[in-house]
């Protein structure tokens, strides 16, 4: 079991009226409602995972291939691709006998 500790904290009577607010609606104690919202906050600015060695410079190179079709000219539109996914999906539905 986690050990508890016992901390004092200042905070304006607002903030302390919408913790009480809030830890009613919840059914939670305060003390409980702050440590919660203490630890999420705390998890947000852990640091995140670094990614797979070689993940950014595959992302680079994907990205500047990108762009190389770009200047070039070799790209498809937005409403061209949706065309695409609509006749693929269309057909699916047809062959699937649950989706007809």
């Amino acid at each position: 079991m986690t050990r508890a500790m016992v901390e004092t904290i200042e905070v304006d009577a607002d903030l302390a009226s919408r913790l009480r607010e809030e830890a009613d609606k919840a059914g939670m104690s305060v003390s409980a409602l702050a440590g919660e919202l203490l630890r999420l906050a705390l998890e947000s600015h852990e640091p995140q995972e670094e990614p797979e060695p070689g993940y950014d410079a595959f992302l680079r190179r994907k990205v500047e291939r990108a762009r190389e079709s770009l200047r070039h000219g070799r790209f498809r539109s937005h409403e061209d691709v949706m065309t695409d996914i609509d006749r693929l999906l269309h057909k699916q539905r047809e062959a699937t006998p649950q989706w007809r």
